[in-house]
């Protein structure tokens, strides 16, 4: 037979267990919820509007619609990123290879790659012209730059 004090601490044990499992629910509800169910939706950046003739900031996974056209280019990401740390100093400058989709007109989407400081650092497409201006942040020594990070600076012509 169970004393009363071994009663009481097992009621006790029980409430507390039962608590824990209430808050694991809910906290694994809570991260069921913040978890995207398709690939690549996570923290989905909403489209920006851009003029052409003038400069505009684009973070990766981002697109841009130019205004008065039915373009819309998609900044990719950088597939890679050998520029100098800004901390550093170097011979050379670096490059850094970015990736961008341009969907057309007719729908269709063109991959295409610039770089910041080889050529190519300009694509034309459908009368268009898009150029790299520049690529944040800079990297520091021993830090890599996390994919989400970057953030393009682009031009787009007529002609």
């Amino acid at each position: 037979m169970l004393s009363l004090a071994r009663f009481n601490w097992v009621k006790q044990e029980a409430t507390n267990m039962l608590k824990r499992l209430v808050y694991l629910v809910g906290t694994l509800g809570v991260v069921a919820c913040a978890t995207p169910s398709q690939p690549g939706t996570a923290g989905a950046t909403p489209v920006i509007q851009v003029q052409t003739g003038r400069e505009f900031d684009v973070a990766a996974g981002q697109e841009a619609r130019v205004e008065g056209t039915p373009i819309v280019i998609r900044f990719q990401g950088v597939s890679n990123d050998s520029r100098c740390p800004a901390d550093v100093q170097c011979v050379w400058a670096g490059n850094a290879t970015v990736r961008f989709s341009v969907t057309r007109a007719d729908g269709s989407s063109v991959e295409s790659t610039l770089n910041t400081t080889l050529e190519p650092r300009v694509v034309t497409f459908d009368g268009f012209t898009l150029t790299l201006v520049a690529l944040k942040p800079t990297p520091r020594a021993g830090k890599p730059v996390p994919a989400a990070d970057y953030v393009a600076t682009l031009q787009v012509t007529r002609g």
